[in-house]
């Protein structure tokens, strides 16, 4: 598989934790804006899912914040 074939060069992949920075409270069937177009709010996370499927090892970290003051945060993932 293609995922672990990129391991065999690369000691981790960085990639987004979410589609979009911190969002306020809301209901979790609330719609989310991302890039102006209307998402599921369970569609958000699909970057994460991704590993949690695989069994790669994944931690999701705080890298900085957004032009509102919120978190944005980076998902380092390791090898299996």
């Amino acid at each position: 598989m293609a995922r672990e074939q990129f391991f065999d060069q690369w000691d981790a992949i960085l990639c987004p934790a979410l589609m979009v920075t911190a969002f306020g409270h809301c209901e979790a069937s609330s719609p989310l804006q991302v890039n102006g177009q209307t998402v599921e709010y369970w569609r958000v996370s699909d970057h994460c899912t991704l590993f949690n499927y695989t069994g790669h090892p994944a931690v999701v970290l705080p890298y900085q914040l957004d032009s509102n003051g919120l978190p944005i945060g980076i998902q380092l993932v390791g090898k299996r």
